[in-house]
């Protein structure tokens, strides 16, 4: 049975270099890696979701609660 791969590709930049004078927008960066599925299922997908519980999931919920409390800014002058 032959081996199954996943690649995963992220690109961060701008690729038109024309579209800015400014040097600093006039960078592309492509980024990839292939892994083995087995390493995948076994080992990646358990350590990428502990990442996001230790690091994103705190980023949202810090989001929801300055939406909430924003609404509840702009909509509590309405209770007077």
């Amino acid at each position: 049975m032959s081996k199954k791969y996943r690649i995963y590709i992220d690109e961060v930049g701008n690729p038109d270099l024309n579209s800015s004078t400014n040097d600093e927008h006039r960078y592309l960066s492509l980024t990839g890696i292939i892994l083995d599925l087995d390493y995948v299922s076994q080992v990646v997908h358990k350590e990428l979701e502990e990442i996001k519980c230790k690091f994103l999931i705190p980023i949202l919920m810090n989001q929801l609660f300055c939406i909430e409390k924003n609404w509840y800014i702009k909509n509590i002058h309405f209770l007077y």
